[in-house]
C-alpha cells in the first residue's frame, strides 16, 4: 500500500513563516538549505515601512530558522521574489527598496557581500545570466498582491505607456533593455 504524505512544519514560532512564489528556488543545490520568509504582518496588504526578513532553513539542524536580511520589497503572494542562483554558489538574489526605489540585489549568504542591480527582478533566465522584470509600482496599482508599495509608478495616468513594459536586466552589470513596450 501506498504511504500517505504527510505535511510537517517547516519552522516553529514565534514568527509566521511562508516562501513566496512557487517560481523560485527555494532550496540551495544541496537541499539542505530552504529560503524562506518572515513576517509579522496580519490580515492586511503590507505598507511601505513594514518590514519582512528573509531567512534561511536549515532542515539538517533540526529546521533552524537563520535571519539573513530584511527587505520593505515583498508582498503576500510572491515574497520579495528570494531565490537561489544555481551556479553562483552560495548566493541568493531578492528584491529591496533603497534609497526610494526598488532594486534587486545578490547576496552572498556566508560572506556577507552584496551587489545592488538598478531595478527589482521577476524571472531569472534559465542561463542565469539576466533576468526578465516589469514596473512593481503598476503591479501595486491594479493588482497589489502582486506589487510591491510605496512607490509611485512613474506612468500612473498612462494606460500603455510606450516606454514601459517588460525589461531584461543583465544580472552582472545591470544594464536594463526594454524589450516589450505596453
Amino acid at each position: 500500500a501506498e504511504k500517505p504524505l504527510c505535511a510537517v512544519p517547516a519552522t516553529f514560532a514565534p514568527g509566521q513563516h511562508y516562501f513566496g512564489y512557487y517560481t523560485k528556488r527555494q532550496f540551495d543545490s544541496s537541499d539542505r538549505y530552504a529560503l524562506g520568509l518572515e513576517c509579522d504582518v496580519i490580515g492586511r496588504l503590507q505598507r511601505p515601512d513594514d518590514r519582512a526578513v528573509i531567512g534561511i532553513i536549515d532542515l539538517h539542524q533540526g529546521k533552524k530558522w537563520i535571519p539573513v536580511v530584511d527587505t520593505t520589497a515583498w508582498n503576500w503572494q510572491m515574497g520579495a521574489m528570494a531565490e537561489w542562483l544555481p551556479g553562483r554558489d552560495r548566493k541568493i538574489i531578492y528584491n529591496d527598496r533603497r534609497k526610494g526605489k526598488f532594486v534587486s540585489v545578490i547576496r552572498d549568504i556566508e560572506k556577507g557581500e552584496q551587489c545592488e542591480l538598478p531595478v527589482p527582478f521577476f524571472e531569472i533566465a534559465p542561463d542565469c545570466r539576466s533576468a526578465l522584470t516589469l514596473n512593481f509600482p503598476r503591479l501595486w496599482d491594479v493588482r497589489p498582491e502582486t506589487g510591491y508599495c510605496g512607490i509611485k509608478d512613474p506612468w500612473y495616468d498612462k494606460a500603455a505607456p510606450d516606454e514601459d513594459g517588460i525589461f531584461r536586466m543583465d544580472l552582472d552589470t545591470g544594464k536594463t533593455t526594454l524589450i516589450v513596450s505596453h
